[in-house]
Parts: C-alpha cells; sequence; structure tokens
C-alpha cells in the first residue's frame, strides 16, 4: 500500500490534482457561499475563490508540494502571479460566453422546479462552475510548462 501511495505522489499530474483537488474545495466553498449566502456578485465572488486558493494557497503548494525540484525566485514568481491573473481573467470572462445559450433553459427550469426568483441564482452558480473547470485546466496548464518548468527546460 505505501509503495502504491508513493508511485502515485510520485506522478506529478496525480500530485496536482490531490492537491488541487482540497484548494477547489476550500475556493469553492468560499466563492458559492459568498455568492449564494452573502450576496455578492459573480465577479467578487470568483476573485476571492482566486486570491485565497490560487494566488495565495497555490504558490506556496506549488513549490513545497506539487514541484518541489524547483527553487523559488523573484521571476518565478512574478511568471506564476501573471499566470494566475492571466487564467482567472480568461476563464472568468469566458465562462458566460460559454453559458449564455443556456440562460433561457435554466430560467424556465428553475421557475418551474425552484421558483421564478432562483433562475438568475442558478445561471450564476452553472457559470461560476464553468469558470472554475477552466482555470483549472489553463492554470494546471500554465504552471507545468510555464512556471515550473522540468529541470530540462529549466536549465536552457
Amino acid at each position: 500500500m505505501i509503495g502504491f501511495i508513493k508511485r502515485v505522489w510520485a506522478n506529478v499530474f496525480l500530485r496536482y490534482s490531490i492537491i488541487g483537488f482540497g484548494r477547489w474545495v476550500l475556493g469553492t466553498t468560499i466563492m458559492f457561499v459568498l455568492y449564494n449566502c452573502c450576496g455578492c456578485g459573480y465577479w467578487v465572488s470568483s476573485a476571492c475563490n482566486y486570491i485565497l486558493t490560487n494566488l495565495i494557497l497555490g504558490y506556496v503548494t506549488g513549490y513545497l508540494l506539487i514541484f518541489p525540484n524547483q527553487k523559488p525566485s523573484v521571476r518565478s514568481a512574478l511568471e506564476y502571479a501573471a499566470l494566475a491573473v492571466a487564467c482567472y481573467l480568461i476563464s472568468y470572462s469566458l465562462a458566460p460566453l460559454l453559458v449564455r445559450p443556456l440562460e433561457e433553459e435554466t430560467a424556465a427550469w428553475a421557475a418551474v422546479h425552484l421558483g421564478e426568483k432562483y433562475g438568475e441564482l442558478l445561471h450564476g452558480n452553472i457559470t461560476l462552475s464553468v469558470g472554475v473547470v477552466l482555470h483549472m485546466v489553463l492554470n494546471y496548464l500554465g504552471q507545468k510548462f510555464i512556471v515550473f518548468p522540468t529541470k530540462k527546460k529549466a536549465k536552457e
């Protein structure tokens, strides 16, 4: 069993996925509580998720746990911050465009099953969820190939 755990932990993508899942649970909980319970808007809720779990926890876990063979530097910190901002803006700007065609169906379904006032809330939750998925994919690719490249690329 310990050998299996070591093999799983040795795989960078699996390690990223395990740690990312923990960050995802924390971040999406914060985001949906702010959106649904505190009345914060789409951008405020998603930004709080992004700042706490991506900028702060993401950078620390990236160096300590996910890509431990890399040495921290000012350059990599700036690359990480630039990548994080780009991934956030792309993901959460693209999500409303991708989900917009579902808006009428979402409102109609919510009106029948939940009540009319929940259509917009449901649509916002779907949009936030799409943004989370887009952000995870873009952020992983950017971290792996730009911020924390393999040793071979880092030497070049």
